[in-house]
Order: structure tokens, then C-alpha cells, then sequence
């Protein structure tokens, strides 16, 4: 065994030296996983050490104090140790047993493994004193737990959850000293269609107040808000959600509702907004992985600042006192089809330097085809539509005149040209009877905005529509290559797979092993070209068109349009966090007990909606899903992680506290009949009920790990 150990090492190490980046990976990753350990198990033992440091000012002897179970397990033929590690102090067993679900501190009297227990209460009972008579009730050991009044056996009981609770402000406390980095509820985009895009609200508005929060709050995270928003929508989809705004205009509330139609999997509200970056080039690559070669060619390094864009300077928020992401997005939007003058500070040493450099316009990439446009489904509020009586049924159906005949370019078109002239719209009515209502939009700065890649929407944003991009295909470019395959208008397409080379292959992700898209209500014709925008140009696909009940592939590279360009030129952005610091003590627990009140009032909510059967039961998460997020917040430094633990601790105080036998609650509940009666629960019905409570929290168990592998895996 020693040798075969020593030719892994001499094989290993060699390899590990050769590859610095591999060893600081698995040094990194080794190190997340021993904070995620170890916080783990702190919050753990406090909660054991609760009822510890109770039950030892009672006099009650403790005979085992462990983090982790100590059970017996046996695979086969093969035994493993029941404990990590363990030794003897005084009257005391410490240790850590080998399942880490878990802890317990075993006291004289009290043992939760029902089968043990009529052992447990025969072994504390000691002789009557000379003279009382033999049905006199047996005498307890004085140090056990039986023996104790109701009231020590309550706070014994509850002191785990107590000292959870106490931890809890302690680590959001530390946390907040250390400074808790947050995402700005700024808006950087806002979804087409969505309800945000429907009631107005644009790029640079500030959200301050949301739902049932009670104050606002400058400092809420962007995260912690769209959870709030999915959190309130479970509990009632059809809820108005109110909120507080500021933008340049000042401050403004709205109330409207949100949808599940944009969230990935349908299930949660949202509200249809993406946060804003630094207008500054990402740390990380500076442009998209398939970013136009021309534009990945221009002198933008990682750090780069945006200063002016098209001769447009740019102005920074009053409120983080920098310039960010949605004013880059403005001014590129704005001269979309045309090469750009940017000049950007760039540090060089210890100075800083302007440099001016030309980005060119970015291709659109397509099929050769084009989609045929829906009726508007959705009219914004206050928008020139709504101004002009236009309804939803009504159809966009010419552009000067001229018919539309591709919906995935019509808002190019329009705002191509309304960038230079006026630009004449013909809308047809949904009631034929009424004559189709022509509109002429003065020249414009062309803005657009966010396509979703779930149930993504077309919209004219200057004029405030949405529509469908239906999959029948309404133009087929001459001499393209889906014309030269058989392409014809009228064609529908219902699946496009994808078929990278070796090196695409190695970047391309899809939710499908194969590599098809479907198209239906959740991946829609404009997700797919959306998503098109981010593939490399000489793709080789295969399209599945349904002509008279007949199905054909069609073999089709995506390619550079010739005539249109895309609205983002790739350029990847720094996010835009900030950190909410604690500048004295008082403050650091005032922070900290307001975390750990919300992150409490979380678990309640949650566990009520659960109940209630408003929150499928495949979100909870188990033992494996808890140390993967706990890992994921251990990444980001060591006060995300304490945020982390600080719910964690509120989670395991409120669930231990549920009125189920076995847990603490439980044991609270018995005491309570107890105190009422004035003689314990008969002990039969303790035992059954004991019983009955441990079987519910190992199938509870073998659900939430089996549904932890599911999601993980699946």
C-alpha cells in the first residue's frame, strides 16, 4: 500500500509543478471547501453548544457532546469508524461523528433514539428512602434531565436555537465590520415585453423600495431583490408589487404585477430587468467569446473606463459617483450601424492616459431568412402607441410605405432610418372596418431593448409595441445559403441543432446534449436569433422546416448580414458592486440583528408557502445543495460566506424549533403538555410519537438528498 502511494506522488507532483494555474485551482478549491467545512460545523456546534452550557448550569450531567453522528455503518464486510476523532474530558465524551448531517449532546436521562429510551429511563431511577412505600414513584438520579423542573428542561431545550440566534447576529455583525459586497438595484436593461417594459421603467432608474419591504433601502442587492419579488409572487402571483424608483426625473412609486413568463423555468415572478455594470472593459476578456473578429481586433484592454462614446461624453450616476454600463449601452445603441470614436482612460503605471480608438459596427448574424411579424401584443404605458390609440391586435404592416417583410429586422429597419429622417408607419387596425393608422416619427436616437432567451419578445421601443416573432418564414435572402437549399416564404421552422467543430464544440453550451433548439412557447423564434447573436458567424446547423405537412432539413451556416448590424458589439463589462460597511460597533449590530431578523422572517415565509403547498416541493435543498452554495459564497470572501451562515443559523433555529417529536420543538411540545398537566406524556405515547417523528425526518432526509443529486446532475 506505501508503495503504490508513493508512485501517486512522484506522479502527481511533477505534474502539479509543471502547471501552476492547475495547483492554484486545487489549492483555491480545496480551501473553499475547508471554509465550507468549517463554517458548517460552527454553526453546528453552537447550537449543541446552547444546550451544553444550559444543561451543565442545571447540574445535568452531559455524557456526550458531538458535531456529527457517531452511528454504525457498515458496507459489506467492511466497518467504518464511527467518529473522526474523539477524547475524553472529564465526565464528557467530545468528538465528530462520521455522518456530518448534524449534532447531539447526550445528557444523563435523555437519549432521542426511541429504542434506547426505556433503558435510559430505567437507568436513572434510584431506591426509595426507608420507609415510603413501594408504589411510591421511583426516585430520579438528581443529575439527570427527567429530574429537572419543566422550566430548565425548557430552557435547556431551547438554548440551542438561542445561541443559533445570538451566533447569527454575531457572524452578520463580523460580516458587516469585514464589508458585505452588493449588486446596485440599478437598471442596466430592461426585457422586451416584460412588466417593467410595459409600465416604463428604464435604463438608470434606481430601485429603492419593493414589496413588502417596510423602508428603503440604497443598499439592497440586486439579488436579494429579485428574490423578494419571486418570494411575494409565490405567495400571490396575482399580487401588485409596489415600488420606489429615482432616476434623473426624481424620485417616483409604481404598482404593477410581474410574470413567470421571462423566469428560466417558469416558475418564479419577476419583474423583466437586468442590473447595470462599471462602464468599464471586464478584468476578465475583454470582448465575447465569438465577438467579431474586426471588433476583438481594437486596442481595448481589461480596465479600460468609458469616457466618451460618438463624441458624447458620459455622464456619471450622481448616486455611485462613476459612469456606468446602460450609458455605454445608450450611446452604442444610438449609432449601432456605424463605426464609433471612443476614448477611454486606461491606467499606464501609476498615470492615466485617454486613448482613442474606432470600433467598427458589429454584423448581424443570421440564417438567410427572415420571420414573419405577430399582431402587437403588448403596448406600453405612456407610450406614443397608447398616444395614438393603437391597441393590442393592431399590425405594424410598412415602413415608407414599404411592406414589413421580416419581424426580426423590422426594429432595425425602423430605427436605422429614423436615426437620419422621419420615418412613415403604417398600422393596420384589428378591426378592418377602420382605416389603418399611419404615424410619422420625427428622427430619433435608436435604442432597443433586452430580447429574453425564455419566451423572448420582439418590441419597437421608441414607439412602445411588442409582438411575436412567429417561426414561418417570411423572406429568404437571394443567393443565400438557405435560399440556394429550397427555403421557401410560408416554410415553418421547428428545430434548428447545431453542429460545431471540434473548438466550437468545447465552448458552445446548450441545455440539450444534442445540440437541438426547439421552438415553442418557452424558446420562441426571437430567442433563438437572440441567441444567434452569440455564436460564431459559419456555424454548420441543420433547420427542420415543415412544408404541407412534411418535414425537411435543410443544412444552413449562420453568416454576417450584409445589410443589418447588431446592437451589441461584445464588448464584456465590469460588474458594478459596492460594499455596505459597518463604520462602528453599534452600527455592525444593528446590521446584524436586522439580517438576522429578515433572514428569519425568510425561513418562516418559505416554510408557510411550503405548507400551503405554494412552493414546489423540488426547491428544497438538502445536505449536498447547502455545501455547494455555501462554496459558491465562500468564493466570494470570507463575509459572503458569513451572510451565508448567518441564514444557514436562522434556518436551523426555526426548523429546530418545528412542534415535530425528535426535534427540539418536539421536546418543547412535550414539556408544555408537561407543564399544563402536571405530569409528564405518558411515556408509551412519547415513544410512538418519538418514533413517528424520526421515521418523518429520514424520509424528509432520503428526499431532499435524493432531490439534491436530481437537480444537481439532471
Amino acid at each position: 500500500m506505501d508503495l503504490i502511494h508513493s508512485v501517486e506522488l512522484s506522479t502527481w507532483i511533477p505534474l502539479l509543478a509543471a502547471d501552476p494555474s492547475f495547483l492554484e485551482v486545487f489549492v483555491g478549491r480545496f480551501w473553499n471547501y475547508f471554509q465550507v467545512a468549517l463554517g458548517l460545523g460552527f454553526v453546528i456546534f453552537i447550537h449543541e453548544l446552547g444546550h451544553f452550557l444550559a444543561a451543565k448550569f442545571f447540574g445535568v450531567k452531559c455524557e456526550k457532546f458531538y458535531v456529527g453522528f457517531d452511528v454504525p455503518i457498515s458496507i459489506g464486510p467492511i466497518k467504518l469508524p464511527r467518529t473522526l476523532g474523539k477524547f475524553q474530558w472529564g465526565e464528557t465524551e467530545y468528538g465528530i461523528g462520521i455522518i456530518p448531517l448534524g449534532g447531539y449532546v447526550k445528557m444523563l436521562g435523555q437519549d432521542d433514539d426511541p429504542r434506547n429510551a426505556q433503558a435510559e429511563n430505567e437507568r436513572i431511577k434510584v431506591g426509595n428512602d426507608a420507609g415510603e412505600t413501594q408504589t411510591a414513584a421511583p426516585k430520579l438520579d438528581p443529575r439527570s434531565y427527567p429530574a429537572k423542573p419543566v422550566y430548565a428542561r425548557m430552557i435547556i431545550i431551547s438554548a440551542g436555537v438561542i445561541m443559533n440566534l445570538i451566533s447569527a447576529v454575531f457572524m452578520a455583525a463580523i460580516a458587516y465590520t469585514i464589508g458585505v459586497p452588493y449588486t446596485p438595484t440599478v437598471v442596466g436593461q430592461v426585457i422586451a415585453g416584460s412588466p417593467a417594459w410595459e409600465n416604463g421603467i428604464q435604463p438608470g432608474d434606481y430601485i429603492t423600495q419593493i414589496g413588502t419591504m417596510s423602508e428603503p433601502d440604497k443598499q439592497m442587492d440586486f439579488r436579494e431583490m429579485s428574490m423578494q419579488v419571486a418570494t411575494d409572487g409565490l405567495q400571490d402571483p396575482e399580487a401588485v408589487i409596489p415600488i420606489k424608483l429615482e432616476n434623473a426625473q426624481g424620485p417616483s412609486e409604481l404598482a404593477f404585477r410581474g410574470t413567470k413568463q421571462f423566469s428560466g423555468n417558469g416558475r418564479f415572478v419577476a419583474l423583466g430587468i437586468v442590473s447595470t455594470n462599471l462602464a468599464e472593459v471586464s478584468s476578465g476578456k475583454p470582448f465575447a467569446t465569438f465577438a467579431n473578429p474586426a471588433i476583438a481586433a481594437v486596442d481595448l484592454k481589461s480596465g479600460d473606463k468609458f469616457l466618451s462614446i460618438g463624441g458624447k461624453a458620459l455622464a456619471p450616476n450622481k448616486n455611485f459617483d462613476a459612469i456606468l454600463s446602460y450609458e455605454v449601452n445608450r450611446q452604442f445603441q444610438a449609432n449601432f450601424y456605424k463605426p464609433v470614436e471612443v476614448v477611454v482612460e486606461r491606467k499606464e503605471g501609476e498615470s492615466l492616459k485617454q486613448h482613442t480608438v474606432t470600433i467598427p459596427p458589429n454584423p448581424m448574424r443570421t440564417l438567410g431568412i427572415g420571420f414573419k411579424p405577430s399582431a402587437i401584443t403588448a403596448i406600453a404605458k405612456n407610450s406614443l402607441a397608447k398616444l395614438a390609440g393603437i391597441e393590442v391586435g393592431d399590425k405594424l404592416v410598412a415602413v415608407n410605405d414599404q411592406p414589413v417583410v421580416d419581424g426580426w429586422t423590422l426594429p432595425l429597419l425602423i430605427a436605422q432610418k429614423a436615426a437620419e429622417a422621419e420615418v412613415k408607419l403604417t398600422i393596420e387596425k384589428a378591426n378592418k372596418d377602420l382605416k389603418p393608422v399611419v404615424l410619422t416619427l420625427q428622427p430619433f436616437d435608436p435604442s432597443f431593448d433586452l430580447i429574453a432567451p425564455v419566451s423572448g419578445i420582439m418590441t419597437i421601443k421608441h414607439l412602445g409595441i411588442a409582438y411575436q416573432l412567429e417561426p414561418e418564414v417570411s423572406y429568404v435572402e437571394p443567393d443565400s445559403a438557405a435560399a440556394k437549399a429550397g427555403v421557401q416564404v410560408g416554410d415553418k421552422l421547428g428545430k434548428l441543432k447545431l453542429i460545431p467543430n471540434p473548438e466550437q464544440e468545447k465552448i458552445i453550451v446548450t441545455e440539450t446534449d444534442d445540440r437541438t433548439l426547439t421552438i415553442d412557447e418557452k424558446f420562441t423564434t426571437a430567442s433563438m436569433m437572440s441567441m444567434m447573436q452569440e455564436l460564431p458567424a459559419d456555424l454548420e446547423t441543420v433547420a427542420f422546416f415543415t412544408r404541407d405537412g412534411v418535414v425537411h432539413e435543410v443544412d444552413i451556416k449562420t453568416q454576417n448580414s450584409s445589410q443589418y448590424s447588431w446592437i451589441a458589439r461584445g464588448i464584456m463589462m465590469e460588474p458594478l458592486t459596492r460594499l455596505k460597511i459597518a463604520t462602528t460597533v453599534p452600527q455592525a449590530f444593528k446590521y446584524g440583528v436586522t439580517e438576522t431578523w429578515n433572514r428569519l422572517g425568510q425561513v418562516v415565509r418559505f416554510l408557510r408557502m411550503l405548507v400551503t403547498g405554494r412552493v414546489p416541493v423540488d426547491l428544497l435543498g438538502g445536505p449536498l445543495r447547502i455545501a455547494q452554495a455555501a462554496s459558491i459564497q465562500a468564493e466570494q470572501g470570507p463575509s459572503t460566506l458569513l451572510i451565508f451562515l448567518t441564514l444557514l443559523s436562522a434556518n436551523l433555529a426555526v426548523v429546530n424549533f418545528l412542534p415535530i417529536p425528535a426535534l427540539d420543538g418536539g421536546h418543547i411540545m412535550f414539556l408544555t403538555a408537561e407543564a399544563a398537566s402536571g405530569k409528564p406524556v405518558n411515556e408509551t405515547w412519547q415513544i410512538r410519537l418519538t418514533v413517528a417523528g424520526v421515521l418523518a425526518l429520514l424520509c424528509l432526509m432520503a428526499f431532499v438528498i435524493l432531490n439534491d443529486i436530481v437537480q444537481m446532475v439532471f
